[in-house]
């Protein structure tokens, strides 16, 4: 699946990680499409390994939202 350029956009990680951690850097992979997110969290089981990405999309004619699903895994 590709995912679009403002899909993994601090504000739009923040809304799926802010939860369970704190943000401290991200990179993005843009061939594989793996968005690497480093931070602090209580304990990395806390974290789900599904998610949701959300974006609103406006067209000539309606707004429309665009949901991708989200693989997660953590490591220490």
């Amino acid at each position: 699946m590709v995912y679009p350029p403002y899909a993994f956009q601090v504000k739009n990680l923040s809304a799926l990680l802010d939860p369970f951690c704190d943000i401290e850097t991200y990179t993005i992979d843009n061939k594989t499409g793996i968005c690497t997110v480093e931070g602090t969290v209580l304990n990395v089981n806390s974290i789900p390994t599904t998610g949701f990405l959300s974006k609103p999309c406006r067209t000539a004619y309606e707004t429309v939202i665009d949901t991708f699903p989200v693989t997660m895994k953590t490591s220490l």
